[in-house]
């Protein structure tokens, strides 16, 4: 015999506190009289996750072109050379970065590459 007003345990919702039902509501709709902005807000980035993000963008690049090695391997560093300087030029978060230092690596990258054509 089942008893009048007994519910299956398979039907009884699931008890959820006052606290967590605020908690959702907030996250559904935000909180009360704040607004959209917190969301809607886009922090610039740092100098850092611009850095990850052309990283990104370059291991994605190299991935999906298939390069073609020369006997000498010597396009891969002309292809290096050429990103970090596409790369240098696209700093323009307005800090002061030393670009002589920048200038000398890829100098001396030019030279590498000169000295391994040469032999």
């Amino acid at each position: 015999k089942i008893r009048a007003g007994y519910t299956p345990p398979d039907e009884v919702e699931k008890y959820v506190s006052r606290g967590k039902q605020i908690s959702n509501a907030r996250e559904l709709y935000g909180v009360p009289g704040l607004g959209k902005t917190s969301e809607q807000q886009k922090q610039p980035l740092t100098k850092s996750q611009k850095k990850n993000l052309q990283r990104k963008a370059a291991k994605e690049r190299k991935s999906a072109e298939p390069s073609t090695p020369s006997s000498n391997g010597s396009t891969t560093i002309e292809e290096q050379v050429q990103q970090s300087m596409a790369a240098v030029s696209l700093q323009d978060d307005g800090s002061n970065i030393d670009t002589s230092k920048e200038i000398k690596k890829l100098n001396k990258k030019i030279r590498q590459v000169n000295a391994q054509q040469s032999c």
